[in-house]
């Protein structure tokens, strides 16, 4: 059984009727069990409410990450732009 430590905080607002803003970001890992050692993410995204049930968004991503596996690991960064189209 893997073990896994995150922690998070998410914050959405209505900038406009139409137009919603969201911020999250993240940590975990902290060594504990099979995790890694630290990791951590960063979002933000505009949102356009086409109608009531389908959304458009748009956001970039920051997610960094700190792992070791026997000699080998990884210790950086990964980010870049995210696009999605949601229906609720």
């Amino acid at each position: 059984m893997r073990s896994v430590s995150v922690v998070g905080l998410r914050v959405r607002g209505d900038v406009t009727g139409r137009f919603t803003l969201e911020a999250v970001g993240d940590l975990g890992g902290f060594g504990i069990g099979s995790a890694s050692k630290f990791t951590w993410g960063l979002q933000g995204i505009l949102s356009y409410w086409l109608t009531d049930r389908w959304v458009l968004s748009g956001g970039y991503r920051v997610i960094g990450l700190d792992r070791e596996k026997g000699s080998a690991g990884f210790d950086g960064e990964l980010h870049g732009p995210l696009v999605g189209v949601v229906y609720t």
